[in-house]
């Protein structure tokens, strides 16, 4: 695998886009703190986000298909496909990228996924138009459940919290 570029980067957190020797390409999301204590919370975290996306997967949730989870020269990471041919809602709505079928279609594949996670019992606490896909085809896609967690039953505040903030986000 070879860095292809960086997509994100902080001081204890970066994603970065990678390319294989057969030309396939993946997203790595790695966590890496200073000091045992936190760098065993980066486990949990990437182990957290690993495990969501392949229950979400399993239940048909429109998320990237996880690759696996490892420690990685002091830091772990987290591997998952890359959705090329994808827009953020971000870039979408500041005209950077096209709707593949339209604006209103692209409101509603978004309300469909927000639904889908809801009906999936996602607490997805960083859901923002950074983190809301648009592929080609329409189709929409969630992504960054490292701070996500899963509940039986999602409070009625917390899906205000999505319906409103969606709504304001995608209104624009």
């Amino acid at each position: 695998m070879h860095l292809e570029r960086v997509l994100k980067a902080g001081l204890r957190r970066s994603v970065r886009l990678e390319r294989a020797s057969d030309g396939a390409r993946s997203v790595v999301k790695r966590f890496a703190s200073k000091g045992f204590a936190a760098a065993s919370l980066d486990r949990a975290r990437a182990a957290r986000e690993h495990r969501m996306l392949s229950e979400l997967l399993e239940r048909g949730v429109s998320v990237p298909r996880p690759l696996g989870v490892a420690q990685v020269d002091g830091g772990w990471e987290v591997r998952m496909e890359w959705l090329g041919d994808s827009a953020n809602a971000a870039e979408l709505l500041s005209g950077k990228a096209a709707w593949p079928h339209g604006r209103a279609g692209g409101l509603r594949a978004f309300a469909r996924l927000l639904a889908t996670l809801h009906a999936a019992g996602v607490d997805h606490a960083d859901l923002h138009n950074g983190n809301a896909l648009l592929d080609s085809s329409g189709r929409a896609f969630a992504i960054d459940f490292h701070k996500a967690r899963r509940v039986k039953r999602l409070r009625e505040r917390t899906l205000l919290r999505d319906i409103v903030s969606s709504a304001r986000v995608l209104a624009k």
